[in-house]
C-alpha cells in the first residue's frame, strides 16, 4: 500500500490494518522492521514530547496553537496503524500552527500530507508539480 492509496479505504487502514503475511520473505521482513523503525524515530520522539507538555510550544505574539493532548494520540494512534503496514515513513511529522499534526511524505515531483486537525479529522492531499491533485477526509 503507498500513501495516495489511503485515499481508496482510509477508514479502513487506519481501523483495521491489513494482516501480515506468514510467508513473506526475510527481505520484506528486514524491510517491514527498517521502516517501523523509521516511523518510530520520525513520529514517536515528536509526538511523545508534543505530548507531555503541549502548552510550552503555545505562542500567543505569533499565535500558534499547540496541539492538544487529544489530537496528540489520534495522531499516535495513526502512525502505529501505519507503521504496521507497508505504508513508509513520513519525512517529517510537524505542529501546523492551528492546534494540529501533519504528517509529510514526498516521492519525486510528488508531496503528500496527512494533517491531523485541532477537532480530530483527518485529511490527505496529495501534489504533483506544485498542484493539488487530490484530497480526502479521512477521519
Amino acid at each position: 500500500m503507498t500513501v495516495e492509496q489511503l485515499t481508496l479505504s482510509e477508514q479502513q487502514v487506519i481501523q483495521d490494518p491489513p494482516p501480515r503475511d506468514e510467508n513473506a520473505s526475510v527481505t520484506e521482513a528486514s524491510s517491514d522492521a527498517e521502516n517501523r523503525e523509521r516511523w518510530r524515530s520520525v513520529v514517536d520522539r515528536p509526538l511523545i514530547e508534543w505530548g507531555r507538555d503541549p502548552e510550552r510550544f503555545r505562542d500567543e505574539e505569533e499565535e500558534i496553537e499547540p496541539p492538544s493532548p487529544d489530537v496528540v494520540q489520534v495522531a499516535s494512534l495513526v502512525a502505529l496503524t501505519l507503521s504496521r503496514t507497508s505504508v513508509p515513513s513520513p519525512l517529517r511529522v510537524a505542529m501546523n500552527g492551528e492546534g494540529g499534526i501533519t504528517f509529510e511524505w514526498r516521492d519525486g515531483a510528488g508531496f503528500s500530507t496527512l494533517e491531523i486537525t485541532r477537532d480530530g479529522k483527518a485529511e490527505f492531499f496529495r501534489y504533483e508539480d506544485c498542484r493539488l491533485v487530490s484530497k480526502s477526509r479521512l477521519l
